[in-house]
Formats: structure tokens, sequence, C-alpha cells
């Protein structure tokens, strides 16, 4: 439904349709899926880099965590080095507290 919406209003929304393939990469990721689990955080990653090039405040801690979440399920550094970058631009968004202790291992 939200890809369906998505695509007659992209502005409104895009970031639910983030959300739910976030969602899904995650369920997938949990019950062994990787393929589909990888299909549907990139998708999230793609949506969220594009709504905070025109928004970083409002965009930034969900993309934050669409990195981190990848990076849990690739093991793949460079995304916690994303994650953690945007992280440290609003140290006082919990979202982002929460990556950063776990990235630093604070």
């Amino acid at each position: 439904i939200r890809e369906k919406l998505a695509m007659s209003n992209p502005e409104r929304f895009n970031p639910d349709l983030a959300d739910s393939y976030n969602n899904a990469g995650n369920f997938y990721y949990k019950h062994g899926t990787s393929e589909k689990a990888e299909e549907y955080y990139k998708k999230a990653i793609e949506i969220r880099e594009k709504l905070a090039i025109s928004n970083p405040e409002r965009f930034n801690p969900d993309l934050a965590m669409s990195y981190f979440n990848y990076s849990i399920f690739k093991k793949d550094y460079t995304y916690f080095s994303k994650a953690l970058a945007l992280a440290k631009t609003m140290p006082e968004d919990t979202r982002f507290q929460k990556i950063i202790e776990v990235v630093e291992g604070k």
C-alpha cells in the first residue's frame, strides 16, 4: 500500500515507505533471509539518503538507523562509520546516543 501511495505522492509517503522497508529488512534479517533483508535495507537507505539531502535535521536520524541496521546485517564497518558520523552531528538525539554507545563501545 505504501509503495502505491509513494508513487502518487512521494513527498508525503516516502518517509513511511522507508520505515516499512527498514522494518522489512529487520524482519528478514531476524528470520535468516539474507537476500530479502539486503534488498529492503538498501531500498530504505536509498530513500532516506534522498530525503536527508533536503531536510537533514529531520531525516538524518532515520538514515543513521538504516546505516546502523545495515552495518549489523552486513558486518560492514563502512556503514557503522556513516551512522556514527551522522550521530555525532546531533549527539543529544536519543537515537543517535544509542548508535554512539554501540559503535564507540561506551
